[in-house]
Order: structure tokens, then C-alpha cells, then sequence
């Protein structure tokens, strides 16, 4: 029955209740002997998480060019870190999947790539697939339990970057002062 049951007559559990599970000692194992005692497992139940994973509200930090600094993504959420490991790859200029490697962390709430090697000063696209699931089963533009035909359709979004060129410093004996020189503007940090 599962999400019709759901559907149909609402949650089983209440949220923030306290519940008992309880297998009954006579309960057959695989051999079919009866298990003996009683097991009981009490446990709560958490608010719904009825929030989908939305990329668009992800936070990357990208690395600086020649080198092979991990890309990071901010999910903002914990995932599911079987999807995490499977549904998001790093695409180099010509589509084409970046060998690497995926570091998780944070609770699943942060994703690492590491290239094989150092990044280039081109553009990369972040590849997320539409069957990319949270720990409730939600998907990006779907929830787990929902019944809308807009969110059956599959979903794929891609996020751009471009590696930083890295950020060189010179330092004026005149004015006891470093500056930033590269890409940025030339503007003063102060120094002890």
C-alpha cells in the first residue's frame, strides 16, 4: 500500500510522539524457531522534512586554477550520501565526466570533488541529477510523497564555474602595507 495508504488515511506516525516497537518473542527466525523474548525498541518521530533539494540554493566554493583543490558545494541540507556519491559529477568544457574523486562531510550536507588533475581556467558545469534524493526521499522539484503530475517529469540542473586565478600579494615597504595584485583590484590589507 505504502504512499496510498498515505494518502488515504494520513501519517501513521505523529510527529514529536514517543512510539514502542515491539517483536514478539514468539515471532519465528529464518530456521523457524520462535525468537524468544519479547524485543522493544522505543523511538520518536522527527517533523516532516517537506523541503525539496533546490540547487539553486547551493553555495559553491570554487578552487583556484593549476592547482587541485577541492571544488565544494554547500547543500545547505543533509542527502542521502548513496545518491550524493552517484547523481552529481563535474563535467569539463566538452561534457565530458572530469575523473575524480568525491569527498562527503558535514552529515552529508557538504560535497568535495577532487580532480585527477589541476583545475583549468575554463569553465566546468556541475551535472545534478533529477533522481538526486535528501534523507526524506525528497528529489529537486518534488517532494517524496507527493501526487502532482508537474513533478513526475525528470529534472536535471547544471551549475557553472570557472576556477579562480589564485590571489598574489605584494607588499610596499614604503607604506608598511600588502596588497592584493591578479584578478582582484589593488586594495590595501592591513598587516601587524
Amino acid at each position: 500500500m505504502g504512499l496510498t495508504a498515505h494518502r488515504q488515511f494520513g501519517r501513521a506516525l505523529v510527529a514529536e510522539q514517543l512510539y514502542t516497537l515491539l517483536v514478539s518473542g514468539s515471532a519465528m527466525d529464518a530456521e523457524g524457531c520462535a525468537i524468544g523474548d519479547d524485543a522493544r525498541h522505543r523511538f520518536s518521530v522527527e517533523i516532516a522534512d517537506e523541503v525539496a533539494p533546490a540547487p539553486s540554493q547551493w553555495v559553491i566554493r570554487t578552487p583556484d586554477v593549476s592547482t587541485k583543490q577541492p571544488l565544494i558545494i554547500d547543500l545547505g541540507s543533509s542527502h542521502d550520501h548513496v545518491s550524493l556519491a552517484y547523481r552529481i559529477r563535474v563535467l569539463d568544457k566538452d561534457g565530458g565526466i572530469l575523473p575524480g574523486k568525491i569527498v562527503l562531510a558535514d552529515a552529508e550536507k557538504t560535497w568535495k570533488f577532487i580532480p585527477r588533475s589541476p583545475w583549468q581556467g575554463v569553465e566546468f558545469s556541475v551535472m545534478i541529477d533529477g533522481s538526486l534524493e535528501d534523507l526524506a526521499g525528497n528529489r529537486p522539484g518534488r517532494l517524496f510523497d507527493s501526487t502532482s503530475e508537474q513533478t513526475r517529469t525528470a529534472w536535471i540542473s547544471r551549475l557553472y564555474f570557472v576556477p579562480r586565478a589564485p590571489e598574489k600579494w605584494e607588499y610596499d615597504r614604503c607604506s608598511n602595507v600588502f596588497f592584493r595584485t591578479g584578478p582582484m583590484p589593488r586594495r590595501p590589507l592591513h598587516c601587524s
